[in-house]
């Protein structure tokens, strides 16, 4: 955007520092109940072009919080530096990554752990790059929280197993965090747009959160 000559009375300045140039989020300078208008329009009008449906699409069940509701979150990483990482979301139709500092769609209990995480990243001797497959890379970070339990799943997508380094972090986090019942790695050496591989092996703890739906206790993986 070079100029906003009249604002509409549906845009509001966004909550994330990040929203202008980060990927995550498209509608966050938008009103939330306007935000569900523009989808409910997205999908009456993908029905009509792709199907030739002409369908009305019942109101969008809309959240009470509309900030920290993701659960789940896939990060891309780089290395910048010896000591320095670059870690957040995908800038708009690019790899270039986000450094991202805040996440306000974020869940909070995911929110607190990932900067210690960065951290963390950036001091040990890993390579990071999610475009280089042929390589010990650790290419994503992949957190989820159990939403009625707080307990959360840290998975390392990397090119290859193996590595010591990835041990001494998972048995750090594994320690450090109460809430961290399990930290795992994905194995996907493949140079492609697809984030998981088809092997997933246990670093510390177990490979999946336990949560409660309603009156169903559930296993839940991070794949």
């Amino acid at each position: 955007i070079h100029e906003i000559i009249e604002e509409s009375i549906n845009r509001i300045r966004p909550k994330c520092i990040h929203s202008e140039n980060c990927g995550g989020c498209s509608l966050q300078h938008i009103q939330y109940s306007y935000q569900s208008y523009i989808k409910e329009r997205r999908v009456q009008e993908t029905l009509y072009r792709i199907g030739k449906i002409n369908f009305n699409v019942r109101t969008m069940i809309t959240l009470k919080n509309n900030f920290g509701y993701r659960n789940r979150c896939y990060i891309p990483v780089r290395r910048i530096s010896q000591t320095e990482i670059c870690m957040g979301y995908y800038r708009l139709k690019s790899h270039i990554i986000e450094n991202v500092s805040q996440c306000p769609v974020l869940d909070p209990r995911l929110e607190d752990i990932l900067l210690k995480i960065k951290e963390d990243i950036a001091n040990s001797t890993l390579t990071c790059d999610p475009d280089i497959p042929n390589k010990e890379v650790l290419r994503h970070v992949a957190l989820r929280v159990g939403v009625n339990t707080d307990e959360i799943l840290i998975t390392l997508i990397v090119s290859k197993s193996g590595s010591l380094e990835l041990t001494r972090l998972s048995k750090l986090w594994f320690k450090r965090w109460k809430v961290v019942v399990g930290v795992t790695a994905n194995i996907q050496s493949e140079r492609n747009n697809v984030l998981l591989g088809r092997s997933t092996y246990i670093l510390s703890g177990r490979d999946y959160i336990v949560d409660n739906v309603k009156y169903l206790k559930t296993q839940i993986g991070n794949p």
